[in-house]
């Protein structure tokens, strides 16, 4: 049967200011960010993939103290083929903290692009080529770094390719790169941001991928045009915006004697089927579980999901990334 997300008043309540967004929030608004999505643009949304906010814990999870096992995860995209998608959305949430990584271009490994270029400065066609290029960017809107994610979301594609196609593709064929996106102004927004991020991204994705791959024009313009394509005035007032959301939704559900918020099947969504309970629980800091990833110590809290963390800081300037850096892992 169709899975669905019921918000609580406690999931509701992460909405209020000063609060961090747990999974149930994010995945619930990903699935309106689709249903939106499929009505006002179509051919985005069918060129469009949206992994639920478990899977990349899932894909991460030892098993028999092996990370990253692809068989954890073979099972997800059973009904759909990811390299026949333009756009693949994975929220990922580690250390309390929650960041974005969007796949592009996984529909053009293997293609050829000809054509006469010859009126083309080898500049032009280099970003021609890198528009087109299957590209994993990563969002933080704390500009974190997050090196070891590229390597297993690598592998996991390289093994999904074989086992879905049965071609080879090499990891090289897939680049690494920190997109440039707003950056929050406090420690607890994560979420919100990351919700953002996705919702302004399939709003206009034809415009901003030229922007995020730029290496031609000056770092400032084209931060300057991304911040107008990211929509930024707008995340000033986006909790209140996802409450409205929510609010709106219930007066739906209950005019039409429902009384759980659900605005449209998984299955229409494209958004991946999981093994879990139907009622989530409100996720928890996850401090206590050791996850391989860049040190990082601050004198700040981190952005949590769900409860204030414990963990001692989260933030060092070391592991400040400049937007546009690409990173070979």
């Amino acid at each position: 049967g169709n899975k669905t997300v019921v918000i609580t008043e406690d999931d509701f309540s992460r909405l209020d200011e000063g609060e961090f967004l747990n999974d149930t929030i994010i995945d619930f608004y990903l699935r309106y960010i689709q249903d939106r999505l499929q009505k006002a643009h179509p051919e985005i949304a069918r060129s469009t993939y949206i992994f639920n906010t478990f899977f990349y814990k899932r894909l991460t999870q030892r098993i028999n103290g092996v990370k990253g096992a692809f068989d954890n995860v073979k099972k997800w995209t059973a009904k759909v083929d990811l390299f026949s998608m333009k756009y693949v959305i994975i929220p990922i949430h580690e250390r309390a903290h929650w960041y974005l990584a969007i796949i592009v271009n996984l529909c053009e490994l293997g293609k050829e692009h000809g054509g006469d270029q010859s009126d083309q400065s080898p500049g032009e066609r280099k970003h021609k080529d890198d528009v087109r290029r299957p590209v994993i960017f990563i969002f933080d809107s704390l500009k974190l770094r997050h090196n070891t994610v590229f390597r297993p979301l690598r592998d996991y594609l390289v093994a999904e390719a074989q086992d879905k196609r049965g071609i080879t593709i090499e990891r090289d064929q897939i680049k690494s790169k920190y997109g440039y996106a707003p950056a929050q102004p406090n420690y607890c927004d994560c979420g919100v941001y990351v919700a953002h991020y996705v919702e302004a991204f399939l709003s206009k994705p034809e415009a901003l991928v030229p922007l995020l791959v730029d290496t031609q024009n000056k770092k400032k313009v084209v931060e300057q045009q991304l911040d107008r394509l990211w929509e930024t005035d707008k995340l000033s007032s986006k909790r209140e915006y996802m409450q409205n959301v929510i609010l709106e939704l219930k007066k739906e559900m209950q005019a039409s004697g429902q009384d759980k918020i659900e605005p449209l099947p998984m299955s229409d969504t494209g958004i991946e089927e999981f093994d879990g309970p139907q009622v989530y629980e409100s996720i928890q800091a996850e401090t206590s579980e050791v996850i391989e990833d860049d040190a990082i110590d601050s004198e700040k809290e981190p952005c949590g999901s769900g409860e204030q963390s414990t963990m001692e800081g989260f933030r060092d300037s070391s592991n400040e990334v400049s937007e546009g850096q690409n990173v070979s892992i």
